[in-house]
Protein backbone atom coordinates (compact mmCIF):
# COMPACT_ATOMS: atom_id res chain seq x y z
CA UNK A 1 0.00 0.00 0.00
CA UNK A 2 1.57 3.51 -1.08
CA UNK A 3 0.14 6.88 -0.05
CA UNK A 4 -1.75 8.39 -2.57
CA UNK A 5 -0.26 10.98 -4.93
CA UNK A 6 -2.68 13.54 -3.71
CA UNK A 7 -0.85 13.30 -0.60
CA UNK A 8 2.80 13.09 -2.05
CA UNK A 9 3.65 16.23 0.46
CA UNK A 10 1.74 14.97 3.85
CA UNK A 11 4.27 14.38 6.65
CA UNK A 12 3.95 10.69 6.69
CA UNK A 13 4.93 10.18 10.64
CA UNK A 14 5.29 6.74 12.72
CA UNK A 15 6.35 6.62 16.17
CA UNK A 16 9.38 4.27 15.69
CA UNK A 17 13.15 6.20 16.01
CA UNK A 18 14.82 3.89 13.51
CA UNK A 19 11.77 4.27 10.57
CA UNK A 20 12.08 8.02 11.74
CA UNK A 21 15.73 8.41 11.39
CA UNK A 22 15.24 6.69 8.26
CA UNK A 23 12.82 9.94 6.71
CA UNK A 24 15.22 12.27 8.65
CA UNK A 25 18.64 11.12 7.19
CA UNK A 26 17.52 10.48 3.59
CA UNK A 27 15.61 14.54 3.91
CA UNK A 28 19.07 15.45 5.02
CA UNK A 29 21.12 13.84 2.13
CA UNK A 30 18.96 14.94 -0.68
CA UNK A 31 18.67 18.12 0.53
CA UNK A 32 22.15 19.04 0.87
CA UNK A 33 22.28 18.03 -2.79
CA UNK A 34 19.90 19.23 -4.34
CA UNK A 35 18.24 21.98 -2.10
CA UNK A 36 21.36 23.58 -0.26
CA UNK A 37 20.23 21.85 2.97
CA UNK A 38 16.63 23.25 2.87
CA UNK A 39 15.07 20.13 4.11
CA UNK A 40 11.78 22.10 4.14
CA UNK A 41 11.94 22.58 0.03
CA UNK A 42 9.51 21.43 -2.19
CA UNK A 43 11.79 19.74 -4.21
CA UNK A 44 12.86 17.96 -1.26
CA UNK A 45 9.70 16.65 -0.78
CA UNK A 46 9.23 15.22 -4.30
CA UNK A 47 12.23 13.85 -5.05
CA UNK A 48 11.97 9.93 -5.54
CA UNK A 49 14.51 8.84 -2.56
CA UNK A 50 11.88 10.92 0.21
CA UNK A 51 8.87 9.60 -1.11
CA UNK A 52 10.08 6.09 -1.24
CA UNK A 53 10.83 6.76 2.56
CA UNK A 54 7.89 8.09 3.23
CA UNK A 55 6.29 5.06 1.54
CA UNK A 56 7.97 2.78 3.46
CA UNK A 57 6.95 4.33 6.82
CA UNK A 58 3.38 4.52 5.55
CA UNK A 59 3.55 1.05 4.95
CA UNK A 60 4.33 0.71 8.67
CA UNK A 61 1.25 2.68 10.29
CA UNK A 62 -0.45 -0.05 9.38
CA UNK A 63 1.79 -2.97 9.39
CA UNK A 64 4.11 -2.79 12.30
CA UNK A 65 7.41 -4.69 11.62
CA UNK A 66 9.99 -6.10 13.47
CA UNK A 67 13.47 -5.83 12.54
CA UNK A 68 15.10 -8.93 10.45
CA UNK A 69 18.33 -9.97 9.68
CA UNK A 70 19.17 -8.78 5.90
CA UNK A 71 17.85 -10.85 2.85
CA UNK A 72 19.95 -13.15 1.03
CA UNK A 73 22.08 -12.03 -1.73
CA UNK A 74 20.57 -11.34 -4.80
CA UNK A 75 18.36 -9.28 -7.02
CA UNK A 76 16.07 -6.65 -5.09
CA UNK A 77 12.79 -4.79 -6.44
CA UNK A 78 12.51 -1.28 -5.53
CA UNK A 79 9.70 -2.14 -3.70
CA UNK A 80 11.63 -3.93 -0.87
CA UNK A 81 14.45 -1.69 -1.57
CA UNK A 82 13.93 0.62 1.91
CA UNK A 83 13.46 -2.54 3.65
CA UNK A 84 16.20 -4.45 2.65
CA UNK A 85 18.77 -1.01 3.16
CA UNK A 86 16.86 -0.88 6.50
CA UNK A 87 17.83 -4.15 7.43
CA UNK A 88 21.26 -4.17 6.60
CA UNK A 89 21.74 -0.91 8.11
CA UNK A 90 20.32 -2.03 11.40
CA UNK A 91 22.95 -5.22 11.27
CA UNK A 92 25.89 -2.82 10.77
CA UNK A 93 25.61 -1.69 14.36
CA UNK A 94 25.97 -5.20 15.76
CA UNK A 95 27.84 -7.05 12.81
CA UNK A 96 30.45 -4.37 10.96
CA UNK A 97 31.56 -7.78 8.65
CA UNK A 98 28.48 -9.03 7.36
CA UNK A 99 27.59 -5.65 6.25
CA UNK A 100 30.95 -5.04 4.83
CA UNK A 101 30.20 -8.16 2.92
CA UNK A 102 27.24 -7.16 1.45
CA UNK A 103 27.38 -3.64 0.86
CA UNK A 104 28.94 -4.74 -2.49
CA UNK A 105 25.23 -5.68 -3.59
CA UNK A 106 23.88 -1.93 -3.92
CA UNK A 107 27.26 -0.97 -5.93
CA UNK A 108 24.93 0.21 -8.47
CA UNK A 109 22.23 2.23 -6.90
CA UNK A 110 21.91 5.62 -6.44
CA UNK A 111 25.09 7.05 -4.91
CA UNK A 112 22.47 9.14 -2.84
CA UNK A 113 21.07 6.27 -1.80
CA UNK A 114 24.68 4.61 -0.47
CA UNK A 115 25.21 7.91 1.40
CA UNK A 116 21.58 7.69 2.95
CA UNK A 117 22.74 4.30 4.44
CA UNK A 118 25.79 5.38 6.12
CA UNK A 119 24.60 8.36 7.72
CA UNK A 120 21.67 6.29 8.64
CA UNK A 121 24.46 3.90 10.58
CA UNK A 122 26.00 7.26 11.89
CA UNK A 123 22.36 8.80 13.66
CA UNK A 124 21.34 5.22 14.67
CA UNK A 125 24.18 4.46 16.74
CA UNK A 126 24.17 8.24 18.43
CA UNK A 127 20.43 7.27 19.09
CA UNK A 128 21.59 3.64 21.12
CA UNK A 129 23.54 5.55 23.06
CA UNK A 130 22.64 7.29 26.66
CA UNK A 131 21.13 10.66 25.46
CA UNK A 132 21.94 13.77 27.18
CA UNK A 133 19.95 14.99 29.99
CA UNK A 134 21.22 17.57 32.32
CA UNK A 135 20.46 16.39 36.07
CA UNK A 136 19.60 19.30 38.72
CA UNK A 137 21.72 17.03 41.07
CA UNK A 138 25.03 17.91 39.10
CA UNK A 139 24.54 21.13 38.89
CA UNK A 140 26.25 23.50 42.15
CA UNK A 141 22.61 25.23 41.56
CA UNK A 142 21.22 22.57 43.29
CA UNK A 143 17.08 22.95 43.37
CA UNK A 144 17.05 26.02 41.11
CA UNK A 145 18.62 24.94 38.32
CA UNK A 146 16.25 25.36 35.46
CA UNK A 147 14.82 28.07 37.04
CA UNK A 148 14.77 31.02 34.78
CA UNK A 149 16.12 34.02 36.26
CA UNK A 150 14.14 36.54 34.90
CA UNK A 151 10.57 36.52 35.69
CA UNK A 152 7.28 37.72 32.98
CA UNK A 153 4.91 40.13 33.76
CA UNK A 154 1.90 39.00 36.34
CA UNK A 155 -0.09 40.34 33.57
CA UNK A 156 1.70 38.01 30.54
CA UNK A 157 0.54 36.55 27.82
CA UNK A 158 1.43 33.17 26.68
CA UNK A 159 1.33 31.27 23.71
CA UNK A 160 0.73 27.28 23.01
CA UNK A 161 1.63 25.35 20.27
CA UNK A 162 2.37 21.18 20.02
CA UNK A 163 4.31 18.99 17.79
CA UNK A 164 4.88 21.84 15.57
CA UNK A 165 8.15 20.89 14.47
CA UNK A 166 7.47 20.15 10.56
CA UNK A 167 9.00 22.99 8.89
CA UNK A 168 5.95 23.09 6.47
CA UNK A 169 4.26 26.30 4.94
CA UNK A 170 0.98 26.22 7.31
CA UNK A 171 3.00 26.01 10.59
CA UNK A 172 5.14 29.27 10.16
CA UNK A 173 2.20 30.91 8.99
CA UNK A 174 0.36 29.95 12.61
CA UNK A 175 3.09 31.14 14.50
CA UNK A 176 2.95 34.83 12.53
CA UNK A 177 -1.07 34.93 13.06
CA UNK A 178 -0.68 33.78 16.74
CA UNK A 179 2.22 36.44 17.64
CA UNK A 180 0.58 39.35 15.31
CA UNK A 181 -2.72 38.93 16.41
CA UNK A 182 -2.52 38.33 20.48
CA UNK A 183 1.45 39.46 20.71
CA UNK A 184 2.40 36.71 23.47
CA UNK A 185 5.58 37.86 25.70
CA UNK A 186 6.06 33.85 26.01
CA UNK A 187 5.75 30.99 23.43
CA UNK A 188 5.55 27.63 25.04
CA UNK A 189 5.97 24.43 22.61
CA UNK A 190 4.97 21.36 24.08
CA UNK A 191 7.58 19.01 21.77
CA UNK A 192 8.31 17.00 19.05
CA UNK A 193 10.47 18.41 16.22
CA UNK A 194 10.38 15.31 13.33
CA UNK A 195 10.75 13.46 12.22
CA UNK A 196 13.81 12.36 14.53
CA UNK A 197 14.85 15.69 16.15
CA UNK A 198 18.46 15.85 14.31
CA UNK A 199 20.46 18.68 14.69
CA UNK A 200 19.27 19.70 11.16
CA UNK A 201 15.89 19.31 11.23
CA UNK A 202 15.76 21.28 14.84
CA UNK A 203 17.70 24.28 12.56
CA UNK A 204 15.73 24.02 10.21
CA UNK A 205 12.20 22.91 10.96
CA UNK A 206 12.29 24.93 14.40
CA UNK A 207 14.70 27.63 14.85
CA UNK A 208 15.06 29.05 11.03
CA UNK A 209 11.22 29.12 11.33
CA UNK A 210 10.83 30.88 14.40
CA UNK A 211 13.22 33.32 13.66
CA UNK A 212 11.85 34.02 9.79
CA UNK A 213 9.00 35.20 11.74
CA UNK A 214 10.45 36.89 14.70
CA UNK A 215 12.04 38.73 11.25
CA UNK A 216 9.36 39.43 9.60
CA UNK A 217 7.35 41.08 12.69
CA UNK A 218 10.60 42.79 14.03
CA UNK A 219 10.50 40.81 17.26
CA UNK A 220 13.58 40.39 19.43
CA UNK A 221 14.48 37.44 21.50
CA UNK A 222 13.71 39.66 24.54
CA UNK A 223 10.53 40.47 22.81
CA UNK A 224 9.58 36.98 22.46
CA UNK A 225 10.92 34.99 24.73
CA UNK A 226 10.42 30.51 23.58
CA UNK A 227 10.56 27.70 26.02
CA UNK A 228 10.16 23.43 24.27
CA UNK A 229 9.77 20.86 25.63
CA UNK A 230 11.29 16.91 24.61
CA UNK A 231 8.97 14.67 22.71
CA UNK A 232 9.48 11.12 21.72
CA UNK A 233 10.84 12.45 18.36
CA UNK A 234 13.19 14.80 19.86
CA UNK A 235 15.04 12.19 21.26
CA UNK A 236 14.96 9.47 18.51
CA UNK A 237 18.45 10.65 17.31
CA UNK A 238 19.92 11.00 20.53
CA UNK A 239 18.01 14.48 21.69
CA UNK A 240 21.69 16.20 20.20
CA UNK A 241 19.31 18.78 18.14
CA UNK A 242 16.75 19.58 21.36
CA UNK A 243 19.64 20.63 23.12
CA UNK A 244 21.62 22.75 20.92
CA UNK A 245 18.38 24.69 20.22
CA UNK A 246 17.30 25.01 23.57
CA UNK A 247 21.01 26.64 24.41
CA UNK A 248 20.03 28.91 21.59
CA UNK A 249 16.81 30.34 21.97
CA UNK A 250 17.32 32.99 24.93
CA UNK A 251 19.63 35.43 26.16
CA UNK A 252 21.06 35.35 29.82
CA UNK A 253 18.96 35.08 32.30
CA UNK A 254 15.86 34.00 30.35
CA UNK A 255 17.81 30.99 28.98
CA UNK A 256 16.36 27.44 29.14
CA UNK A 257 19.37 25.14 30.85
CA UNK A 258 17.78 22.00 30.54
CA UNK A 259 14.75 19.80 29.18
CA UNK A 260 12.33 21.00 32.17
CA UNK A 261 11.96 24.33 32.98
CA UNK A 262 10.26 27.12 35.95
CA UNK A 263 9.64 30.01 34.43
CA UNK A 264 7.54 32.75 37.28
CA UNK A 265 5.58 36.19 37.27
CA UNK A 266 6.86 38.58 38.71
CA UNK A 267 3.89 38.95 40.98
CA UNK A 268 4.69 35.50 42.36
CA UNK A 269 0.70 34.38 41.41
CA UNK A 270 1.69 31.68 38.73
CA UNK A 271 4.63 30.08 37.60
CA UNK A 272 4.63 27.55 34.51
CA UNK A 273 6.76 24.48 34.82
CA UNK A 274 7.41 22.09 31.96
CA UNK A 275 8.82 18.49 32.18
CA UNK A 276 10.57 15.89 30.00
CA UNK A 277 8.81 13.22 28.95
CA UNK A 278 10.54 12.35 26.10
CA UNK A 279 13.44 10.46 27.58
CA UNK A 280 11.81 7.59 28.54
CA UNK A 281 9.91 7.08 25.00
CA UNK A 282 13.07 7.09 22.85
CA UNK A 283 12.03 2.94 22.04
CA UNK A 284 8.68 1.88 19.82
CA UNK A 285 5.10 2.91 20.94
CA UNK A 286 2.06 0.93 21.35
CA UNK A 287 1.76 -0.50 17.66
CA UNK A 288 5.48 -1.94 18.08
CA UNK A 289 5.22 -2.95 21.58
CA UNK A 290 2.50 -5.04 23.55
CA UNK A 291 4.62 -4.58 27.12
CA UNK A 292 5.08 -0.99 26.60
CA UNK A 293 4.04 1.46 29.45
CA UNK A 294 3.27 4.86 28.85
CA UNK A 295 6.75 6.88 29.61
CA UNK A 296 7.56 8.05 33.42
CA UNK A 297 10.41 10.88 33.97
CA UNK A 298 13.45 10.66 35.73
CA UNK A 299 12.93 10.13 39.50
CA UNK A 300 15.41 13.56 40.17
CA UNK A 301 13.26 15.49 37.88
CA UNK A 302 10.20 14.49 39.53
CA UNK A 303 11.63 15.19 42.97
CA UNK A 304 12.58 18.64 41.60
CA UNK A 305 8.99 19.27 40.05
CA UNK A 306 7.16 18.22 43.34
CA UNK A 307 9.38 20.82 45.06
CA UNK A 308 8.47 23.66 43.04
CA UNK A 309 4.76 22.91 43.31
CA UNK A 310 4.95 22.50 46.68
CA UNK A 311 7.01 25.07 47.68
CA UNK A 312 5.36 27.93 44.99
CA UNK A 313 2.85 30.10 47.15
CA UNK A 314 0.78 30.68 44.12
CA UNK A 315 -0.77 28.25 40.98
CA UNK A 316 1.10 26.00 38.75
CA UNK A 317 0.56 25.23 34.98
CA UNK A 318 2.15 21.97 34.05
CA UNK A 319 3.31 21.23 30.44
CA UNK A 320 4.44 17.64 29.15
CA UNK A 321 5.02 16.21 25.38
CA UNK A 322 3.42 13.07 26.98
CA UNK A 323 -0.80 12.70 27.88
CA UNK A 324 -1.80 11.95 31.63
CA UNK A 325 -4.43 10.61 30.07
CA UNK A 326 -6.69 10.03 26.76
CA UNK A 327 -9.74 8.65 25.42
CA UNK A 328 -8.55 8.18 21.52
CA UNK A 329 -4.88 6.76 22.08
CA UNK A 330 -3.69 3.85 24.36
CA UNK A 331 -0.71 4.85 26.36
CA UNK A 332 0.27 1.30 27.69
CA UNK A 333 0.86 -1.88 25.35
CA UNK A 334 -2.05 -4.66 25.48
CA UNK A 335 0.33 -6.72 27.61
CA UNK A 336 1.11 -4.23 30.40
CA UNK A 337 -0.91 -4.90 32.83
CA UNK A 338 -1.89 -1.01 32.89
CA UNK A 339 -5.69 0.35 31.62
CA UNK A 340 -4.76 1.73 28.55
CA UNK A 341 -6.07 4.91 29.00
CA UNK A 342 -3.84 6.52 31.71
CA UNK A 343 -0.13 7.60 32.68
CA UNK A 344 -0.42 5.71 36.16
CA UNK A 345 3.51 6.67 36.88
CA UNK A 346 2.53 10.50 36.54
CA UNK A 347 -1.24 10.36 37.48
CA UNK A 348 0.71 8.69 41.29
CA UNK A 349 3.28 11.36 41.36
CA UNK A 350 1.19 14.81 40.97
CA UNK A 351 -2.18 13.73 42.08
CA UNK A 352 -1.31 14.44 46.23
CA UNK A 353 -0.61 18.10 44.67
CA UNK A 354 -3.44 18.79 41.92
CA UNK A 355 -5.17 21.65 44.49
CA UNK A 356 -2.11 23.53 43.03
CA UNK A 357 -2.11 22.64 39.65
CA UNK A 358 -4.73 25.15 37.98
CA UNK A 359 -4.43 23.05 34.22
CA UNK A 360 -1.67 20.56 32.43
CA UNK A 361 -1.32 21.09 28.67
CA UNK A 362 0.23 18.04 26.79
CA UNK A 363 0.68 17.09 22.90
CA UNK A 364 1.79 13.97 21.20
CA UNK A 365 -1.68 13.20 19.62
CA UNK A 366 -2.10 15.65 16.90
CA UNK A 367 -5.36 16.81 17.82
CA UNK A 368 -7.19 19.57 20.59
CA UNK A 369 -9.13 18.37 23.32
CA UNK A 370 -10.73 20.04 26.23
CA UNK A 371 -11.01 17.37 28.31
CA UNK A 372 -14.02 17.62 31.57
CA UNK A 373 -12.76 19.57 34.09
CA UNK A 374 -11.90 17.38 37.12
CA UNK A 375 -10.77 14.15 35.76
CA UNK A 376 -9.12 11.94 37.30
CA UNK A 377 -8.39 15.07 40.40
CA UNK A 378 -7.14 17.00 38.13
CA UNK A 379 -9.09 20.54 37.29
CA UNK A 380 -8.15 20.96 33.56
CA UNK A 381 -6.47 18.79 31.35
CA UNK A 382 -5.99 19.78 27.93
CA UNK A 383 -4.26 18.30 24.95
CA UNK A 384 -2.70 20.68 22.11
CA UNK A 385 -0.70 18.43 20.08
CA UNK A 386 -2.70 19.83 16.75
CA UNK A 387 -0.41 23.14 15.75
CA UNK A 388 1.33 21.95 12.67
CA UNK A 389 1.34 18.47 11.80
CA UNK A 390 -1.11 17.24 8.83
CA UNK A 391 -4.39 15.26 9.80
CA UNK A 392 -6.50 13.85 7.48
CA UNK A 393 -10.44 12.86 8.11
CA UNK A 394 -9.48 9.06 7.71
CA UNK A 395 -7.19 9.30 10.64
CA UNK A 396 -10.39 10.23 12.87
CA UNK A 397 -8.41 11.84 15.88
CA UNK A 398 -11.98 12.41 17.74
CA UNK A 399 -12.84 8.66 17.37
CA UNK A 400 -13.28 7.84 21.37
CA UNK A 401 -11.26 4.39 22.24
CA UNK A 402 -11.65 5.16 25.70
CA UNK A 403 -14.91 5.81 27.09
CA UNK A 404 -13.64 6.09 30.62
CA UNK A 405 -11.93 9.50 29.85
CA UNK A 406 -14.66 12.62 29.80
CA UNK A 407 -14.56 14.97 27.27
CA UNK A 408 -16.22 18.70 28.02
CA UNK A 409 -19.84 18.43 26.97
CA UNK A 410 -20.60 19.64 24.52
CA UNK A 411 -17.10 18.83 22.82
CA UNK A 412 -15.03 20.94 21.16
CA UNK A 413 -13.21 19.66 17.68
CA UNK A 414 -10.95 21.27 15.53
CA UNK A 415 -12.93 22.26 11.99
CA UNK A 416 -11.79 20.74 8.77
CA UNK A 417 -10.98 22.45 5.61
CA UNK A 418 -11.65 19.36 2.74
CA UNK A 419 -9.88 16.12 4.29
CA UNK A 420 -7.72 17.55 6.48
CA UNK A 421 -8.41 19.02 9.77
CA UNK A 422 -7.35 22.64 10.70
CA UNK A 423 -4.36 23.41 13.28
CA UNK A 424 -4.36 24.52 16.54
CA UNK A 425 -3.04 27.00 19.25
CA UNK A 426 -3.49 28.31 22.74
CA UNK A 427 -3.14 31.32 24.24
CA UNK A 428 -3.36 31.88 28.24
CA UNK A 429 -4.37 35.72 29.57
CA UNK A 430 -2.40 35.97 33.11
CA UNK A 431 -4.29 39.73 33.35
CA UNK A 432 -7.42 37.80 32.44
CA UNK A 433 -6.80 34.58 33.78
CA UNK A 434 -8.19 32.95 30.69
CA UNK A 435 -7.29 30.12 28.25
CA UNK A 436 -8.26 31.05 24.81
CA UNK A 437 -8.07 27.65 22.20
CA UNK A 438 -7.60 28.66 18.06
CA UNK A 439 -7.73 27.35 14.97
CA UNK A 440 -6.84 27.81 11.35
CA UNK A 441 -7.20 26.06 7.81
CA UNK A 442 -4.10 24.16 6.92
CA UNK A 443 -2.56 22.88 3.67
CA UNK A 444 -0.62 21.27 1.78
CA UNK A 445 0.13 22.94 -1.77
CA UNK A 446 1.47 26.37 -2.51
CA UNK A 447 0.35 28.80 0.51
CA UNK A 448 -3.56 29.78 -0.08
CA UNK A 449 -4.83 33.63 -0.64
CA UNK A 450 -5.79 34.99 1.46
CA UNK A 451 -3.94 33.92 4.17
CA UNK A 452 -5.36 32.56 7.05
CA UNK A 453 -6.65 33.66 9.92
CA UNK A 454 -6.84 32.19 13.41
CA UNK A 455 -10.26 31.69 14.76
CA UNK A 456 -11.44 31.53 18.28
CA UNK A 457 -12.49 28.25 19.33
CA UNK A 458 -12.88 28.42 22.98
CA UNK A 459 -12.36 30.01 26.11
CA UNK A 460 -12.50 29.08 29.64
CA UNK A 461 -11.23 30.82 33.11
CA UNK A 462 -8.95 29.64 35.13
CA UNK A 463 -8.72 29.82 39.08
Amino acid sequence: MNPPQTEALRMVRVSHPGISLWQSTVRQVVAQHIARGDISSRDVARHPLVQAADAYAFNALSKPMEVKAPPPAGDVGPDRLFEVAYAHAQNLVERTTSFAESIGHFANLDPLFVECIFDFVKWYWLAHRKPEYRDWKQSASGTNFGVVDHLIPGDAKVGLIGDWGTGMDDAGILLERLLSDHSPAVLIHLGDIYYSGTPFEAQHNFGAVLDRVRADLHLSSTDLRVYTLPGNHDYYSGGIGFYRLIDSLNQGGSGQTASYFCLRTSDGSVQFLGMDTGFYDRDPGVGFDADRVAPKIHDSELEWLLDKINGFPGKTILFSHHQLFSSHSALNGLNSGRVPYLNQALLDAFRPSFDRIAAWFWGHEHSLMIFEDGQFGLKKGRLIGCSAFETVEGDDPYSINFPQVKQRSPAIQLGRDGDWYNHGCALIDLGQRSISYYQMHSWLEDQPQPTPDLALLFSEQFA
